[in-house]
């Protein structure tokens, strides 16, 4: 535990973590397990509730059921065909040539079982898209790997290597997953590892696409990772509302069709 020295954002980050753990938090017990004041944790609760993250009661706070995006086990499995729709839309985009980085995550491991004959340069972090993409023997696959990350909510490669690694490289396009879309605050994550990675595929890359289902939009998480300018277009599905996509005026929103008798592929299995 790295006691005072830990920062709001570390804070934050511990503090969800126990959420999604538990369901609720208390202010002593979080102070003696970080080493600050509870005084420092009443403003971390007050500024996190303000944000949507939690709601605040006596002595502590409990997780928000509803506007609150947290990478929990039990949300892994959602959204399959909305996801899937947003990767067909997303397949589209992909052509020959193409050097493209998978971020890691559901809806572009989604992206990556559709890719059949695409003669491409791919690079990964993310185990499960690796996997995918194997016997792929159109696809010229580039792991990039550095220090595995056992996260809530998966596994993937980060720190300083996996960031030297990226950073070698430049891409035409990169795919990325998201915590959460804001009109104001931009793209988000719980991660601030997740971020630093999201932040580098970004500065290497032509063409930033965001793939996001509709109900990471109008959400919180904690960092920004990306301002929406900073991205080129976001692909989503077609449950979005139409004045949801209006507070987006600032950037390209493509909105996926599902396709006409379309069942889907098998449940997605990954934990993102």
């Amino acid at each position: 535990m790295e006691g005072v020295s830990m920062l709001l954002p570390q804070r934050m980050e511990y503090i969800t973590k126990a959420l999604e753990k538990n369901g609720c938090v208390y202010v002593r017990k979080i102070a003696q397990e970080i080493g600050v004041t509870e005084k420092t944790i009443r403003q971390d609760l007050i500024r996190m509730e303000q944000m949507g993250i939690l709601d605040r009661v006596h002595g502590g706070a409990v997780q928000k059921k509803e506007e609150m995006i947290f990478p929990v086990a039990h949300r892994k499995h959602g959204q399959i065909r909305e996801k899937q729709s947003i990767a067909r839309h997303a397949l589209s985009l992909i052509h020959d040539g193409d050097i493209i980085f998978f971020d890691a995550g559901s809806t572009c491991l989604e992206l990556a079982r559709l890719i059949d004959h695409q003669q491409i340069i791919a690079l990964t972090n993310d185990p499960y898209i690796m996997n995918e993409l194997l016997p792929k023997t159109s696809v010229s696959l580039y792991m990039i790997g550095g220090r595995l990350l056992r996260e809530e909510n998966g596994i993937l490669f980060g720190g300083p290597g996996t960031l030297d690694s990226i950073r070698q490289y430049k891409m035409t396009k990169c795919f990325l997953g998201t915590s959460a879309v804001n009109a104001s605050a931009g793209l988000m994550t719980f991660s601030r590892e997740q971020a630093e990675i999201k932040r580098t595929i970004i500065s290497c890359t032509s063409d930033v696409i965001c793939l996001a289902d509709h109900t990471k939009f109008g959400k919180m998480a904690f960092i920004t990772y990306a301002e929406l300018s900073a991205v080129d277009r976001i692909i989503t599905d077609n449950a979005i509302a139409d004045d949801m996509t209006e507070q987006f005026s600032q950037v390209q929103i493509d909105v996926a069709r599902e396709a006409e008798g379309y069942n889907g592929s098998r449940d997605s299995d990954h934990p993102l």
